[in-house]
């Protein structure tokens, strides 16, 4: 059984919950879509996020009793104390689902979508041999666009919801720095698979990103001056690396 695990922010520190929680509704909503119906789905937080799947069986909203951070300090230091906290809620979870004997977790942050087929395959090829997959497909959205960008290359690098793992090698992708990371492919000695298929949506842009909300961050990534040979390099690359994708089109399997 695969179980997917969402940290949640604290309303404390989210600058629109009722906005926060409708993203959250959707996450969850493309969590429980799944075909096969062999899942679970835990998600860590402080305050409950206002949802529908309440008192939904198959997810079990997890509140943790250490207290949320306490911002204030530098950019850094207060992206800093965010890791931290959904590095513990990540962690709690895991715990949490280890009890129900899951054979493998997916952390999914709780803005992005996830593709319907993941639980099916996860539950086809479980093995013990197989220590996860990694998510190397996936899409870029903008939200209120009208279509996507596929990644078809390192969207393990960029996205947060993108690695499926046996729960008791999750301690592996901790850094030194104590914080959980999600860019890997090998943990010592393990070697994840690519998943064959796009796994995941990146929602970007959508006022509750630690990373792409950030002061200049949106205008560095959005726009490009066709005039400078750099950004021309970038347009150039970007072409190569993404394919325009109708959003219309996902709709169903990631239930965005």
């Amino acid at each position: 059984m695969l179980a997917f695990i969402v940290p949640i922010k604290s309303k404390t520190i989210s600058k629109d919950w009722d906005h926060f929680s409708r993203l959250v509704e959707r996450t969850i909503k493309s969590i429980c879509n799944q075909k096969d119906s062999d899942f679970k789905v835990f998600v860590a937080c402080h305050e409950i996020p206002e949802t529908s799947f309440v008192n939904d069986n198959r997810v079990t909203f997890l509140q943790v009793d250490f207290p949320p951070p306490v911002l204030g300090g530098s950019p850094r230091g207060d992206n800093m104390k965010k890791n931290f906290d959904k590095t513990n809620k990540i962690k709690f979870a895991v715990e949490e689902a280890q009890k129900e004997n899951v054979s493998y977790i997916m952390i999914v942050d709780g803005d992005d979508c996830v593709s319907n087929k993941i639980s099916s395959y996860v539950n086809e090829n479980c093995s013990e041999s197989i220590p996860g997959w990694y998510v190397q497909k996936g899409y870029l959205y903008k939200e209120g666009s009208s279509y996507a960008y596929r990644n078809s290359k390192n969207f393990n690098r960029i996205c947060g919801s993108c690695i499926i793992i046996k729960p008791e090698l999750f301690h592996l992708m901790i850094n030194k720095n104590g914080l959980f990371k999600h860019g890997w492919t090998e943990l010592k000695g393990h070697t994840l698979l690519p998943l064959p298929f796009p796994a995941s949506i990146y929602s970007m842009l959508n006022g509750t990103n630690m990373l792409m909300d950030k002061e200049g961050k949106r205008e560095r990534r959005t726009k490009l001056n066709f005039f400078r040979r750099k950004n021309l390099t970038t347009l150039i690359r970007r072409i190569k690396k993404y394919r325009l994708v109708s959003i219309r089109s996902l709709k169903s399997e990631f239930s965005i």
